[in-house]
């Protein structure tokens, strides 16, 4: 993104909740146990902050971090950030 685009990131917060461990067990099913979707690594889900301070990293200034997890099973949260 150019300076001033803006990403959206709906990402599964890392908070160990009930909700972050079934969200884990989910994934583990989808891609270890009937391989339906891949992935790279380990499995994580990171806290909010860590996710934060990657966008940071990577040159983005966050704007809003909005927890979605109300009434459902998912811990997910979306980030919306600003190219610097």
């Amino acid at each position: 993104l150019g300076p001033g685009g803006q990403l959206l990131l709906k990402e599964a917060e890392g908070d160990g909740s009930w909700k972050h461990y079934k969200c884990l067990a989910q994934e583990w099913v989808m891609v270890k146990l009937l391989g339906r979707t891949k992935a790279g690594g380990g499995l994580v889900l990171e806290p909010r902050d860590t996710v934060e301070g990657l966008l940071r990293e990577a040159g983005f200034t966050v704007r809003e971090t909005v927890a979605l997890d109300a009434g459902y099973t998912t811990p997910h949260i979306l980030y919306v950030a600003e190219a610097t």
